[in-house]
């Protein structure tokens, strides 16, 4: 999976924040995670992509779309198609500690989760410990 910061990237991150500081969380950073979802051909039926065990009794959203994107399958009944790779985008919301009692407000949160998702994030997290220099070399000191 590609995690290099694209201009693509970089634009869902800043709209993300600029979108959240209009909102009036000062102290705040967008952190972008690609997620990769795995995409095999149903045949017959376009592209289809395996729901996530929490999406399984809610169907999943972005079926629509996908199909609308992917190539039609063309594998005959019995052959199996190669599996594809689309990437997502997860944004985790890091904001100042005395920030969160405004993101745990459920009509906020809402607005938030909504805009987030036009921007182009297919899910939307919000980071307990808060925002916190340094919290990306977290992971690097963990590996050494």
């Amino acid at each position: 999976m590609d995690t290099r910061i694209t201009a693509e990237r970089l634009r869902l991150v800043e709209a993300a924040e600029e979108f959240l500081r209009r909102q009036g969380l000062h102290q705040v950073r967008v952190r972008y995670y690609p997620i990769a979802q795995e995409v095999t051909p149903a045949v017959g039926r376009g592209f289809r992509a395996p729901p996530s065990p929490a999406a399984a009794g809610a169907g999943w959203p972005g079926r629509a779309r996908l199909r609308e994107r992917g190539r039609p399958a063309t594998a005959s009944a019995g052959d199996r198609a190669p599996a594809l790779q689309k990437d997502y985008a997860m944004a985790r919301i890091e904001v100042g500690e005395e920030e969160l009692p405004r993101l745990l407000d459920t009509a906020f949160r809402q607005r938030v989760v909504a805009r987030l998702k036009t921007i182009g994030f297919l899910y939307v997290t919000l980071d307990l410990q808060g925002y916190r220099t340094g919290s990306m070399n977290e992971t690097l000191e963990r590996q050494s």
